[in-house]
């Protein structure tokens, strides 16, 4: 149990990933069966900056960090895989978490160790560069880029709630700012997270994510497929 956040909210984790995944079904619904509606596209907003947290949060209570990076990562290569046959070019939002998943890790080695402090901002700094400057140009590109990526980390490093939510955000509205009018919904995604209370809720509930997310977009492209969309 998160101590911090244990004082006040009344959502649990459980119930985030709930929030999470029926408006991510409603934003994928809108994207491609709904020709983007933007109603749709502005619930599922609430989406990804909710699984951003949880991916920090998974990454600070998991014990066994290997197995939970290849979890993340295995699952993101599968789903890119039918992805890319429906003509998707974009790495999946799973890719991204996943390298989100070994910054987190290589900066809470780093904060272990004062000669390594350096490393976090050096990480940054190259990541920017390989993402922006050197894959972007070669047609390959994160699900929410650059700060896609650094938006888990951002709710990593501080351990006080509410400086864990102001540094998430923070990096959250740098993600808005070089993403569009639409993405500024995805600010509304605070509001929930502060009720957050560091418990994780009654059942376990990790593994109804890594099957929700395969199977409803499998679901959507074959609905998509059918209707000859």
């Amino acid at each position: 149990m998160n101590l911090e956040f244990s004082k006040k909210g009344f959502l649990t984790s459980n119930m985030l990933k709930v929030i999470a995944m029926v408006t991510m079904l409603v934003d994928h619904l809108g994207v491609y069966l709904f020709d983007d509606y933007v109603t749709m596209r502005i619930i599922g907003r609430l989406a990804m900056p909710i699984f951003a947290f949880l991916i920090a949060e998974g990454c600070t209570y998991t014990k066994n960090r290997l197995r939970h990076f290849f979890e993340i990562f295995l699952l993101g290569v599968f789903c890119q895989s039918f992805m890319f046959a429906y003509g998707e070019t974009k790495l999946n939002i799973l890719l991204t978490f996943s390298v989100s998943i070994l910054l987190i890790y290589l900066t809470d080695i780093a904060m272990e160790n004062r000669w390594l402090i350096p490393l976090p901002i050096i990480l940054v700094g190259s990541l920017y560069i390989l993402v922006n400057k050197i894959l972007y140009p070669m047609g390959i590109a994160f699900d929410y880029g650059f700060f896609g990526i650094i938006l888990p980390l951002a709710a990593f490093v501080p351990k006080n709630k509410w400086l864990k939510l102001i540094s998430f955000a923070l990096v959250l509205a740098l993600l808005c700012r070089v993403s569009g009018r639409l993405q500024l919904y995805s600010l509304l995604a605070l509001i929930p997270l502060c009720f957050y209370n560091g418990e994780r809720g009654k059942f376990r509930f990790k593994y109804a994510f890594y099957i929700f997310y395969p199977l409803h977009i499998l679901v959507i492209l074959a609905i998509k497929h059918f209707m000859g969309m």
